[in-house]
C-alpha cells in the first residue's frame, strides 16, 4: 500500500511547532486538518462538497460511512468548527456537488446526487424541486447519466454537468427546475465535452462565461452561456493534473485538483501559487483514497475534491478520501 509519506514532500513550514503553514508570499495559510467537531454518532464518508451560506455557516456533503449511526449526508458547522446541525439522510451514498446560492434574499442549497439527480433545497432540507434526468436521456437508449456539479450566478440560468456520465451540460431554470436545453456531450468538435466534472460562471470576464474543469483533458474550457466554444486554457502545460471544481472570490480563482494540490489563479488565470504539490504518477495519488486519516501527512493534501473561500479569504477543503477529510486554511496577514 502506498503511504502519503512515500511521495514527494510538499512545501510546508511550522509556526510555533504546532501549526503548519502552506503557500508562499502573500498567500500563506495555517493548515488545520480534521477540522469540524463531528458528533460521536457521525462518521465521514467520502467528503465530496463544501459550501457556505450567507450567515457564514459551512456545509459539507459526504457519502456517509457504513459505521456512522447518523445517516445524514449534509453536516453544518460554524467557522470555529462547532457542530450546528445535519440533514439529508435520503442522499446517503451519492451526495456529490454542493452549492448554496442566494436568490431574492433567500439561501438555497443545490445538491447534485450522483444517482438521484439535482435537488434544490431550503437550508432546512425541504425540497423545492427535484430534477431527476434530462429528456434526452429518456429518449435515447444507452446514455449514462451521473451528474456531478452545478454552476449558477445571479441573473443566469443554472448549468448542471453530467460529469461521470455522457458529458452533456443541461441548462435549467433555477426557479422552476424546468429543463431549457443542453449542449456539450461526446464528439470531436471543440464544444464537445467528455468529463465536465466541475464548472463555474466566470463573472470576472467582461461578458460572463461558463468555465468547465475538463478533467480528462486536464484543461480549462470556456464556453458561452449558450454552450458555444470560446477557448481552452492550460491545455499544454502541467499546471493541471485532475481539476475538480472552482470557487471565485473577487478576482481570484481557487481550483481543487485531485492531483494533490489547490491552485490559486489571478484574473487572467495566471497561476499565483500552489498549495501542495502535484505528485505524479497520478495512480499513486489515487491509491491514497483508502488510507486511514492518520496515515496522511500533515500539511499535505492527498486528493482535494472541492474548496471554497470565506469572507476573510480563509479556505475550506474537502478531499476524496474514503473516511473523509476536511481542512481549514486560515489566511496569514502579512
Amino acid at each position: 500500500m502506498t503511504k502519503d509519506s512515500d511521495l514527494d514532500v510538499t512545501r510546508t513550514q511550522t509556526l510555533d511547532r504546532s501549526k503548519l503553514i502552506v503557500g508562499e508570499g502573500d498567500h500563506q495559510f495555517i493548515c488545520q486538518h480534521e477540522w469540524g467537531e463531528l458528533p460521536k454518532d457521525y462518521r465521514w464518508g467520502i467528503t465530496h462538497g463544501v459550501a457556505r451560506d450567507r450567515d457564514g455557516l459551512i456545509h459539507i456533503a459526504h457519502t456517509v460511512h457504513p459505521d456512522s449511526k447518523c445517516r445524514d449526508a449534509i453536516v453544518v458547522f460554524q467557522t470555529d468548527g462547532a457542530f450546528v446541525r445535519s440533514l439529508g439522510n435520503e442522499y446517503e451514498g451519492s451526495a456529490h456537488g454542493l452549492e448554496i446560492v442566494e436568490e431574492d434574499g433567500t439561501d438555497f442549497i443545490y445538491l447534485t446526487d450522483l444517482e438521484r439527480g439535482l435537488f434544490k433545497l431550503t437550508l432546512n432540507g425541504e425540497t423545492v424541486w427535484h430534477f431527476e434526468k434530462p429528456s434526452l436521456y429518456r429518449k435515447i437508449f444507452g446514455l449514462n447519466w451521473k451528474p456531478s456539479n452545478i454552476a449558477l450566478a445571479p441573473g443566469t440560468d443554472l448549468y448542471l454537468s453530467d460529469g461521470y456520465g455522457t458529458g452533456f451540460i443541461i441548462r435549467i431554470d433555477p426557479e422552476t427546475g424546468r429543463e431549457l436545453d443542453y449542449f456539450g456531450g461526446p464528439g470531436n468538435r471543440d464544444e464537445n465535452l467528455t468529463h465536465p466534472h466541475g464548472l463555474v460562471i466566470d463573472t470576472r470576464q467582461r461578458d460572463p462565461l461558463l468555465l468547465v474543469a475538463d478533467n480528462l483533458d486536464n484543461r480549462f474550457h470556456y464556453l458561452t452561456l449558450d454552450g458555444e466554444h470560446v477557448r481552452f486554457e492550460h491545455e499544454d502545460d502541467d499546471i493541471l493534473v485532475a481539476p475538480r471544481h472552482f470557487c471565485i472570490q473577487e478576482k481570484r480563482l481557487l481550483m481543487p485538483d485531485l492531483g494533490g494540490r489547490l491552485s490559486l489563479f489571478d484574473e487572467a488565470n495566471e497561476l499565483i501559487t500552489v498549495l501542495g504539490d502535484a505528485r505524479k504518477p497520478f495512480e499513486n495519488l489515487v491509491s491514497l483514497h483508502d488510507l486511514p486519516t492518520e496515515d496522511h501527512t500533515p500539511g499535505r493534501f492527498a486528493l482535494p475534491h472541492d474548496a471554497i473561500f470565506d469572507d476573510e479569504g480563509n479556505i475550506y477543503v474537502v478531499e476524496w478520501i474514503a473516511t473523509g477529510r476536511v481542512s481549514k486554511l486560515t489566511r496569514l496577514e502579512n
